[in-house]
């Protein structure tokens, strides 16, 4: 049975850059952990505490591991593997969401004007940073483009469109094609992945020594682990849920994503929210050493603190777009 086997060529670029971009990647983040690794217990260091460096390493070998995944989409690209497709449509769905945030707030927020000598220019700190930031978002938005094309995903979910028939003259007679179910639409996927990698990363705030904002106030101790706790247990739940196309993980994962998000904005908008943020910032500096909240006005504390909305709105953006759908593929499940 014929069926395409060669990728076109935009997807065999794409497949090269994803293998060379997490190739390199996969080098810098080595190279990172081998620099952190064998720093010496020395300043700057000394002052963190011994945790600390465990769980940056943590950080880093999840980031190589991602950069693993990356290499084996990239095979998966040319080899015409629609799980491939579907996980670089994931990842290029976060990354244009973070990095288009990111371009936006270095090009346009007010940054605190660093304390070193001399002066560093900021027009030139935002370019870089902006640049920085811009190649792997408009390589997002290629992939994007790119692989919901309609022809593009024909060729990952092509079927046999002939088969050998005894009797037929030339030896081949069309086969219908088979209707498909309704599927869990790929936005909600990437919702899913989002939430179970999320409840994984809470691991790593267990084990830091900042206060929990939760409504305007600052929570230590057993308040603020129970609130961690039952935050990962629900995003976790949500996502698997998803996964598997069941009603009550919608209301549960858009239900958790409104709550963060109006905690988010009662603890903005209160009257203690300076004093809340220099709170936190003031455990962050018995981290890191020195005093970080001191460049920062309550101008920006609000400012920052609000970009971070957007991702949240984007979440309950794409719930509320693909709720027909995801709805149609909890039906055809049941």
């Amino acid at each position: 049975m014929p069926t395409a086997n060669k990728p076109s060529t935009s997807i065999t670029v794409a497949g090269v850059v994803a293998i060379a971009g997490s190739v390199l990647c996969m080098l810098g983040v080595a190279l990172t952990i081998f620099m952190f690794s064998a720093m010496p217990q020395t300043a700057p260091t000394a002052h963190l505490p011994p945790h600390f460096r465990s769980l940056v390493i943590g950080e880093f070998l999840v980031a190589f591991a991602i950069t693993v995944f990356g290499i084996f989409c990239g095979v998966g690209l040319l080899r015409l593997k629609n799980w491939a497709r579907i996980a670089t449509l994931i990842c290029s769905g976060f990354t244009a969401v973070v990095c288009g945030v990111c371009v936006l707030a270095f090009a346009f927020v007010p940054l605190p004007t660093p304390p070193v000598q001399p002066p560093v220019p900021m027009g030139i700190v935002r370019a870089l940073i902006s640049v920085v930031y811009a190649i792997p978002l408009g390589v997002a938005i290629w992939w994007l483009i790119l692989f919901n094309r309609k022809k593009i995903v024909a060729q990952f979910t092509a079927q046999p469109v002939a088969a050998n028939v005894e009797g037929d003259p030339q030896g081949m007679i069309p086969i219908e094609p088979i209707a498909a179910k309704p599927a869990v639409p790929v936005p909600i996927i990437a919702l899913a992945v989002l939430f179970i990698a999320g409840s994984l990363s809470f691991v790593f705030l267990f084990a830091m020594p900042f206060p929990l904002i939760f409504f305007g106030h600052a929570f230590y101790g057993v308040t603020r682990l129970v609130v961690l706790v039952l935050s990962c247990v629900a995003y976790l739940a949500a996502g698997i849920g998803l996964l598997g196309a069941r009603r009550w993980a919608y209301t549960l994962g858009l239900g958790v994503q409104s709550f963060w998000l109006l905690s988010g904005i009662v603890s903005i908008l209160s009257p203690g929210f300076e004093a809340t943020m220099r709170d936190m910032m003031s455990s962050m500096s018995s981290v890191y050493g020195e005093n970080i909240g001191t460049a920062y006005t309550l101008q920006h504390l609000r400012m920052y603190t609000s970009i971070g909305f957007v991702f949240s709105i984007v979440v309950i953006g794409i719930f509320l777009s693909y709720r027909r759908v995801f709805m149609e593929a909890v039906a055809a499940r049941s």
